[in-house]
């Protein structure tokens, strides 16, 4: 590094529009600085550590204090400038709220505020990590916020403002600083590593920005740790053993893993990295899960919402102190396992699929062969039938039982004809169709419940006799009305579907 200058400090922004990911507030600060009649008595900046709250607060105070003001953006020439640059200005005080925390100190910073700037036209107070202030601390500080001198600035910045009492939030302009941008924080990073002539892999540099979490003082801290690990030539390999990570291509052959259901050496893989920190494991794995969500382009969504509801359940467990080689076994294996529910749901989906093909299939091939002498059977096969055994609940059935039931059901029901304004329907046993009745029987319900709801809606004055009722198909309760003989079929057949 040039002079052996710290890289968080030797490239902190001088100005606004430095300022990196910050578009919103570094405008609407820049407007203020215009006019110093539009200026608040107290501001107080939000936000993630590292995103830029602590620079702003400085900005904001060399800007005011410029021999040249009111402008938009510092002179960096005046003498003013030149103090607030080496953290000198005399009329710049800033406090650190964690060590100066108590109604003694902002006792002390009250007293300050009774004395004029000795060179600029404002004296302006900067209090970082202002929520570790004590509830009385923030009382004593209540008035004088509200009613400062008019030469008196206040700058808060906090990494959580909800902390913050409603009285103190409510006197001042609140901005906050949003999470930067990992693509800005790269063009950033690119940027200093040019200048400071750093070779680099692409690679290196994003396992960089991960690792700092948004913030981006933490990134160039681990920038500076990893030029120096690496000899001015960051490698992948290099960076990951100096940040104690595991290779993303091991996650990735595991997420591979568990994608083809190979849980034998999914269990071997897990055996390599169990050494490893499993927290940081967890989070490395996020990535590779979101890498491959977006290269699928949103594919398979189940799966990947599934996946990271497990992962958030791992960082849960670690959070109580589950054991850490547990959590990584448990956690791994409940993904292998829901591919393969994942996957036994696909066949279902496609043995329903075939089946619903071979039902089409056969009315077609019905509508062209059988004649049509006896309107009701055509309609009892062509339209009665397929919607009995689109009704038949899956579970515990595929494709030989449903084609099974369909062949027994056009073998069996048979409409008689009309009788006293009766359709007259029958189940017609044989010697060579005995083995129909079990399927038959425990789906009786759902028989009946259709051939009385299609006649019922397109025959309004014409009812229904169910014929040869013997003990094999007979309901449980078969002196029940139609209304509740067909309520009791529809509460067999929603029951079924639960199961």
């Amino acid at each position: 590094m040039l002079n052996g200058q710290v890289l968080a400090l030797k490239y902190r922004p001088k100005n606004f529009d430095e300022l990196i990911g910050q578009e919103t507030v570094a405008i609407t600060l820049k407007n203020t600085l215009k006019n110093h009649k539009r200026l608040a008595h107290a501001y107080l900046f939000s936000g993630l550590r590292g995103s830029g709250k602590t620079s702003s607060a400085r900005i904001f105070a060399k800007t005011l204090l410029c021999e040249k003001a009111p402008v938009d953006i510092a002179c960096e020439e005046c003498a003013s400038c030149q103090m607030a640059n080496n953290n000198s200005h005399i009329d710049i005080i800033e406090i650190d709220g964690a060590s100066n925390r108590k109604i003694e100190d902002i006792r002390d910073l009250i007293q300050q505020t009774k004395y004029r700037p000795s060179i600029g036209n404002f004296k302006i107070f900067i209090i970082d990590e202002v929520h570790m202030l004590t509830k009385e601390a923030f009382n004593a500080l209540l008035k004088t916020l509200e009613e400062p001198p008019e030469y008196v600035k206040f700058i808060l910045a906090t990494t959580d403002p909800m902390k913050l009492p409603q009285t103190i939030l409510s006197r001042t302009q609140h901005f906050h600083f949003k999470r930067i941008n990992p693509n800005l924080i790269k063009l950033h990073l690119q940027k200093i590593l040019k200048l400071e002539k750093v070779e680099f892999e692409e690679e290196a540099l994003d396992i960089i920005i991960r690792s700092g979490e948004g913030s981006l003082r933490d990134t160039l801290t681990i920038l500076q740790q990893a030029i120096l690990f690496c000899d001015n030539n960051l490698q992948t390999k290099l960076v990951i053993n100096m940040l104690g990570l595991i290779n993303p291509d091991i996650l990735r052959e595991i997420f591979q893993l568990i994608k083809d259901k190979k849980k034998e050496s999914l269990l071997k893989k897990l055996e390599e990295v169990k050494n490893f920190d499993i927290q940081q494991l967890i989070n490395q794995f996020v990535v590779i899960v979101k890498e491959n969500l977006i290269a699928k382009g949103g594919d398979n969504i189940n799966f990947y919402s599934k996946i990271f509801s497990i992962l958030n359940e791992a960082k849960q467990l670690l959070f109580i102190g589950a054991d850490t080689e547990f959590v990584l076994y448990f956690t791994f294996l409940q993904m292998l396992d829901f591919e393969a529910e994942n996957k036994e749901k696909k066949n279902i989906r496609e043995i329903n699929e075939n089946q619903q093909s071979i039902i089409s299939q056969n009315i077609k091939k019905k509508e062209n062969t059988e004649p049509h002498q006896n309107n009701y059977q055509y309609e009892l096969i062509n339209y009665i039938i397929p919607e009995i055994i689109n009704n038949i609940p899956n579970k515990a059935q595929n494709l030989t039982k449903i084609k099974f039931i369909e062949k027994c059901l056009y073998e069996v029901i048979k409409v008689q004809g009309i009788e006293n304004n009766k359709i007259l329907v029958n189940f017609i046993f044989t010697e060579q169709n005995q083995n129909c009745k079990a399927p038959l029987r425990n789906n009786y319900a759902i028989i009946k419940y259709n051939i009385e709801k299609y006649f019922q809606s397109k025959y309004s004055n014409i009812n229904l006799k169910l014929l040869a009722e013997s003990k094999d198909l007979k309901s449980t309760q078969p002196n029940k009305t139609n209304t509740e003989v067909i309520n009791s079929a529809e509460n067999i057949f929603f029951e079924n579907i639960k199961k």
